[in-house]
């Protein structure tokens, strides 16, 4: 796994696709993201209610129980995701 971002209390990793959030008070390890082409960057904020990742399109994690694991074509109040159904230029084939 590739650290992405640390703060007091969470680690970001990458891994292939995935992105993966760690709880540094218990170790718990939740898949948060899943990006076509890998993740390319992650930031948390200030104040740590939430995290931002950006690949293949953008996802807003937040920070909070019961940190649920990120599925595909769910609607929740855990992430808001953006650009997720459109191809980055890097990856047309034209």
């Amino acid at each position: 796994m590739n650290k992405l971002t640390e703060t007091q209390h969470y680690i970001i990793y990458k891994e292939y696709e995935s992105v993966i959030l760690e709880i540094k008070k218990n170790h718990r390890r939740i898949q948060i993201g899943d990006f076509y082409g890998d993740a390319w960057m992650a930031a948390i904020s200030e104040d740590e209610t939430f995290c931002a990742m950006c690949g293949c399109g953008v996802i807003i994690y937040y920070l909070r129980e019961p940190f649920k694991e990120y599925e595909y074509h769910t609607q929740t109040e855990q992430w808001k995701e953006w650009g997720r159904n459109k191809i980055h230029p890097s990856q047309s084939p034209l």
